[in-house]
């Protein structure tokens, strides 16, 4: 009987610029187009695309930004097969309709894997990744379990971030819109030896709601979050590389607003049901949420539809490369806290009786500590290799 409401979203204009320690110009001449070599790591190893047995779409930092992809979300968008539920603040991706359901439950595990820098990032309501500083994105159709484990019955996307540069140079980018859009991001590398550089990224994303509640003000479907990122890459020999990350993000939103309509009127026991405080029973409120949704206003639970959570990663990548093959060492650590992520079944405002978030609240009332804290540790070690004069490739 519930049903979400959602409005297209408006326009923004995008300011960039850049700079480095050298200028240079070019001479470009026309020439018939040639077809670029497309590499994936697909099966763990850099191969071309056309050689990969895998179904993958590849999209590079210039493509991402062509096709105006904010977060994993909008890749749905020019990915053939990848869903997920627009206008929630939590992934539930799917691809070629195997996902997992429950994407809000700490206790479901994926059916389609992220992984940032071979990372794995373990619950759904963690994937919907902003797309910052990335070199590229490539989404692969599952199932994948043979290389990245029992959570990619669906398939596996997998990011790559640009890592540290040799030379110093950075961008900032602004973005205004209306709705009181601001939006800012901005990058530097910064090379400390020949052997050692490091890079710092920030990205903040501010803008209100599109749907208003009649009763407490609150404008749902806004944007406010911030995340930083600094990134080390040293060249400790000529065979063995490190690669350091540390990320934090703050996210302090409201999720998308939802509506509500009567789908038939048989008075079932949730339809009759009434509560405290409230007259109506869930049918006349139902239709009253349908008929705000016109003029784009919403009437919800007094609480909302909030959508909080810090996020702390870090992760490093030790790469040794060796005549016989090469050694990789990837070890991540992910730590949530403050989590506030509350929910509203009925799409009215009147209290459902499958609120878990209702009861949560209950429990803190009365003096119990409901505070949500998760933390994840992954370690995942590689040997990748040939041999018969490259007539035969491995991987462990």
């Amino acid at each position: 009987m519930t049903h979400r409401k959602f409005k297209t979203l408006p326009l923004a204009v995008a300011i960039a610029t850049t700079f480095g320690t050298g200028v240079s110009s070019t001479i470009v001449r026309a020439q018939a187009p040639a077809l670029e070599e497309v590499v994936v790591i697909a099966r763990k190893r850099e191969e071309s695309l056309q050689e990969t047995p895998v179904a993958v779409t590849a999209m590079s930092a210039d493509e991402l930004r062509e096709a105006n992809i904010r977060d994993l979300g909008d890749l749905t968008r020019v990915v053939p097969g990848l869903d997920t539920r627009t206008g929630d603040k939590y992934a539930a991706f799917s691809i070629r309709g195997i996902g997992s359901r429950g994407g809000k439950s700490v206790a479901t595990d994926p059916a389609v894997g992220v992984y940032v820098d071979g990372i794995f990032i373990p619950r759904s309501d963690s994937q919907l990744v902003d797309v910052v500083a990335m070199q590229n994105i490539q989404v692969l159709r599952g199932p994948q379990g043979t290389l990245f484990g029992k959570n990619t019955a669906g398939g596996a996307l997998l990011l790559t971030t640009v890592k540290p540069g040799e030379e110093l140079a950075g961008e900032v980018g602004v973005e205004v819109g209306n709705l009181d859009r601001f939006n800012v991001r901005g990058n530097v590398d910064v090379p400390l030896t020949d052997a050692l550089s490091m890079r710092f990224t920030v990205d903040s994303r501010e803008r209100d709601g599109y749907m208003d509640d009649i009763n407490t003000g609150i404008d749902y479907g806004n944007e406010d979050k911030i995340a930083y990122a600094a990134q080390t890459r040293w060249f400790a020999t000529e065979d063995l590389t490190a690669d350091f990350l540390l990320f934090y993000s703050e996210q302090k939103e409201n999720a998308a607003p939802q509506t509500c309509r009567v789908a038939d009127n048989l008075g079932t026991p949730l339809q009759g049901f009434v509560a405290p405080g409230d007259t109506r029973t869930l049918i006349p409120a139902c239709e009253q949420s349908f008929a705000l949704a016109k003029d784009n206003k919403v009437e919800l639970d007094e609480r909302g539809l909030v959508w909080e959570v810090e996020t702390a990663m870090a992760g490093v990548t030790l790469e040794w490369e060796r005549e016989f093959g090469t050694f990789k060492s990837i070890t991540g650590y992910l730590k949530q806290e403050d989590i506030d992520n509350w929910r509203d079944q009925d799409a009215t405002s009147i209290f459902s009786i499958t609120n878990l978030s209702l009861v949560k609240e209950q429990f803190r009332l009365n003096g119990l500590d409901t505070d949500e804290e998760r933390e994840f540790f992954t370690q995942e070690f590689q040997f990748i290799g040939s041999a018969f004069d490259d007539n035969l490739d491995y991987t462990m």
